[in-house]
């Protein structure tokens, strides 16, 4: 009876017997992403074959995502409260056959013709953290996937983590910029808040607010004079897998948990390391590649407490625990893997060139900079008070940063 009552909705909400717009001459459907009202939620649009997220393409100025002549994509909405909008069901599998959009209920020898606007979501679907069993990474990580659970056994990765439990801060992150349609990416003012998702004994949020920042400088330095009034001199949740290197806006809000920010000083993060992440996206777009991008923390920062000794900085210890330290450089490698060309990118996370560190030299190149051999990199990239930047080739970072990834022989990604 349930089965039957079922499909009495779908067959009662979802649109029979019209022909989808866009359709070519081959049969198959295209997919106007930008056909739905203001206020509709799409569901996560996957292959089921591949498990990875599709993505449409620019055509005439309509962003249009094609599905051929006798193939499908799995739909979903993901969350705990979430659902499609007149179906209550979490899963469709959305088919075409000839130039007609069609879904399936998985499990139901049914299928109904329906239109884009017919596959909202109540929700945006909803991303989770998830551990990955017995996958050591890093120095001393394990593996985490932030991603979507569509069914058992079924799960679509975002963004990897190698994350360290034992001080609570991520190694470094891996993820994907689709440069076939970044450039005509989702946009969406609104975000949400971070999350937890059980992996901090701190309260994060807490050990983030400005307003924690000058007792704890105060008693790990006896001063506060590094926590200005003037510019951005505090310490940021600086994203390591930005959100605007990802297309959907389900994709955008899911790199807002806690494992995947570090400590980093907001003029730096609103500085040269805002410049690299736009110059990497317009590195992708411009070579229509999908570029792999691993992005990482390293050391910890040292600041010169009121007798100019150095002290390492915890953000965990304004709540009586060596946790949540901040990095001393940020670094990424930035890798095509259909051109075999890469770069490593280390920025010194310190604006007024007082920090040291005892893992790694503040003061000097980590490797024999190429920043001026890479016509993408077009700022001043020596400025401290924003972040200093240095480019190496990857084989040499690696010597002094053993968690970065091994890519194999690759020649430097200069334009």
């Amino acid at each position: 009876m349930q089965n039957l009552r079922l499909i009495s909705v779908l067959a009662a909400v979802l649109a029979v017997g019209f022909d989808i717009p866009g359709v070519n001459a081959q049969g198959s459907c295209q997919i106007d992403l930008d056909s739905a009202p203001q206020g509709f939620n799409p569901p996560l649009l996957v292959n089921p074959g591949s498990q990875e997220t599709e993505y449409p393409e620019l055509e005439g100025g309509e962003r249009l995502l094609t599905i051929p002549d006798g193939g499908a994509l799995v739909a979903a909405c993901t969350g705990n409260t979430n659902s499609f909008e007149l179906v209550d069901v979490k899963e469709l599998e959305v088919s075409c056959r000839g130039g007609r959009l069609s879904v399936l209920r998985q499990s139901e020898a049914y299928s109904q013709i329906v239109k884009w606007v017919d596959l909202g979501c109540q929700k945006r679907p909803r991303a989770y953290l998830r551990r990955t069993k017995n996958s050591k990474c890093g120095e001393r990580g394990e593996r985490y996937d932030i991603g979507w659970p569509i069914r058992p056994g079924f799960f679509v990765p975002l963004i990897h983590l190698c994350y360290d439990d034992q001080v609570e801060t991520t190694e470094f992150t891996y993820h994907k910029v689709q440069g076939r349609s970044i450039g005509f990416r989702s946009v969406d003012s609104s975000r949400p808040g971070f999350r937890s998702a059980g992996m901090f004994d701190v309260d994060a949020n807490n050990v983030y607010k400005r307003r924690n920042q000058r007792p704890l400088f105060s008693e790990l330095l006896g001063t506060t004079e590094h926590l200005t009034s003037q510019g951005q001199h505090y310490l940021a949740r600086g994203h390591l897998a930005p959100d605007s290197d990802f297309f959907y806006t389900a994709e955008q809000d899911a790199t807002y948990f806690y494992a995947n920010v570090v400590p980093q000083w907001q003029d730096f993060n609103n500085g040269n390391w805002k410049r690299l992440e736009f110059a990497v996206r317009e590195l992708a777009e411009r070579q229509q590649a999908a570029l792999d991008v691993w992005t990482g923390s390293y050391g910890v920062l040292q600041m010169p407490d009121a007798n100019n000794n150095p002290v390492d900085m915890f953000l965990g210890l304004t709540e009586g625990k060596k946790q949540v330290p901040v990095p001393a450089v940020l670094w990424k490698v930035i890798h095509n893997p259909s051109t075999r060309r890469a770069v490593a990118i280390v920025g010194v996370n310190d604006v007024r060139g007082q920090g040291f560190s005892d893992d790694i030299n503040l003061m000097d190149p980590p490797c024999y900079d190429v920043c001026d051999q890479l016509g993408w990199i077009d700022w001043d990239t020596q400025e401290v008070r924003r972040g200093r930047i240095f480019c190496c080739q990857v084989s040499d970072l690696i010597e002094k940063i053993p968690s970065l990834p091994t890519i194999g022989s690759v020649q430097l990604l200069t334009n």
